[in-house]
């Protein structure tokens, strides 16, 4: 993804080539994800206290992994590992209102959303404002400009084409051979009409079967 992001501006890429692919989807099928950048890799699996017996607080926590280096980068998913943290209340009132409905309670179901209410409020009022802090001497601990066009380009979605791995095997297989009979017959008739056209139209339907993912 990276590669693709720093080569797009020059040479317009928006496929990874074969030599990248081949690694990334072999890991991708071993684990049964799709080969792409989602929230569980950048926040929920990306980062450990410094301090084991201490509480999560954005001093005590540190990323395993990042793309630009930035320290803003840090602060922007720092953030978002505390507001998981505090929003376990939310995740709580949640399951109590499912069970108040399934119990037909109306009681247990305002109770539920009244401690949804509570929690929501705890984290906007204490939380959010953990992404906006400033320092004493560097100003915003995560500036929106760098956020913008430093980092965010990385964890966006697009669509990638992986060069030399195709979606079906079986029509890839097809196509391949009626490919190989049209060049065969091209250059054992010479004076057949030209098969140009027929030539042109399988090498497009190979080229549509090439794996794409939304990464």
């Amino acid at each position: 993804k990276a590669y693709v992001h720093m080569q797009a501006p020059v040479a317009k890429a928006s496929a990874v080539p074969q030599f990248l692919a081949a690694g990334w989807l072999a890991v991708s099928d071993k684990l049964g994800r799709e080969p792409t950048i989602d929230y569980a890799d950048c926040v929920l699996n990306n980062w450990e206290r410094i301090d084991k017996s201490a509480g999560l607080t954005p001093d005590n926590l540190r990323l395993l992994n990042r793309f630009t280096g930035l320290l803003d980068e840090e602060w922007f998913f720092k953030t978002h590992v505390i507001i998981e943290s505090e929003a376990s209340g939310v995740v709580s009132a949640i399951y109590d209102g499912f069970k108040a409905v399934a119990d037909k309670s109306k009681y247990k179901l305002l109770a539920a959303l009244s401690w949804l209410e509570q929690a929501l409020s705890h984290v906007a009022s204490n939380c959010l404002r953990i992404m906006f802090d400033r320092g004493e001497e560097d100003g915003s601990l995560c500036e929106p400009d760098l956020f913008y066009h430093r980092f965010r380009p990385f964890v966006s979605s697009w669509t990638a084409l992986f060069e030399g791995f195709y979606e079906n095997d079986d029509k890839l297989a097809g196509l391949r051979k009626n490919l190989a009979m049209v060049e065969q017959l091209d250059e054992a008739v010479p004076d057949l009409p030209d098969l140009g056209m027929h030539r042109a139209h399988l090498r497009e339907a190979i080229s549509a079967l090439q794996k794409r993912r939304s990464l």
